[in-house]
């Protein structure tokens, strides 16, 4: 997906009149779903006692009176317990929705969903690339620059590094970017 007529109209929107597309990319949604496992393991006993402790508050009594009110306690644990279950499905599908794209000028990262965040990065400000590897993925890092550093899209924190996690093949983005240099806007 190198081309700009393959990039959704969104995300072309984006993209400056005069911008060339070097490389379009996502994360390994699979992966990041599987980064949470230790949670969904911590979530299975947690559900199946608190689900366990819910039935039996409301099957058990106390000297012919219900424990009933025992609920009240149990509803909570119940509901994280299965809020933690989905972590896993949560973290696959927003990963579905992220973008990466390399540009001539630019490095962009696309999330959809209910909102859109955009965040875009002058090449130009970008330093200190740092490249990890694990089989056939990987990611890429950059931090930024002095003042370069912006507020974040997401909760007005200061940005200090760009990354694109488990990218398919990221020396050859590597490659793609050192053989194209960062051009300016002039």
């Amino acid at each position: 997906m190198q081309e700009t007529q393959f990039l959704a109209p969104e995300l072309r929107s984006e993209l400056e009149p005069d911008e060339k597309v070097l490389w379009v990319g996502q994360p390994d949604a699979m992966r990041d779903a599987l980064s949470v496992t230790p949670i969904f393991l911590f979530a299975v006993p947690w559900t199946a006692i608190s689900v366990f402790f819910l039935i039996s508050s409301f099957t058990t009594t106390k000297q012919g009176q219900s424990l009933a009110y025992l609920a009240i306690i149990a509803v909570p644990f119940t509901l994280l317990g299965l809020l933690l279950l989905s972590t896993p499905f949560f973290a696959y599908f927003s990963t579905r929705k992220t973008y990466y794209v390399a540009t001539n000028r630019n490095l962009y990262i696309f999330q959809s969903g209910k909102e859109t965040s955009v965040e875009r990065y002058d090449r130009l400000d970008l330093a200190n690339l740092s490249r990890t590897e694990y089989g056939a993925r990987g990611t890429l890092s950059w931090t930024l620059q002095g003042q370069s550093a912006r507020p974040s899209y997401r909760g007005n924190k200061q940005t200090s590094e760009v990354v694109f996690k488990n990218i398919k093949n990221p020396k050859e983005l590597e490659l793609i970017l050192r053989d194209n240099p960062a051009r300016s806007a002039k």
